[in-house]
């Protein structure tokens, strides 16, 4: 599952449909969970949440508050897990997103 993970975030760096991503992704985590791959489920994760935040960008900034500080508390949480790789990916996907 690694490779589907390298696959959806070469798809999601590299400007492919988000909608079609979206798709993607869902299915991949589906997967993952059939074969009992919490790690790939879990990175997979953050890139559905990237791509769904991009999807349903409303422009408000007091909309997206509320997801900002979920997001930051989760990676809090991986930190204390000692989770750092899962806590990078996260900062550096929803960093590209806010930047977008």
């Amino acid at each position: 599952f690694s490779s589907a993970t390298s696959f959806l975030q070469c798809c999601f760096m590299s400007g492919h449909n988000l909608v079609t991503l979206g798709k993607d992704v869902k299915l991949f985590r589906k997967r993952a969970m059939e074969y009992r791959q919490k790690s790939t489920y879990e990175f997979n994760s953050i890139i559905e949440e990237a791509v769904s935040k991009l999807i349903h960008f409303s422009g408000h900034q007091s909309s997206e508050a509320g997801i900002l500080v979920d997001q930051k508390i989760l990676v809090q949480l991986c930190l204390r897990e000692n989770n750092f790789r899962y806590a990078c990916y996260s900062y550096i996907l929803l960093g590209m997103v806010e930047y977008i």
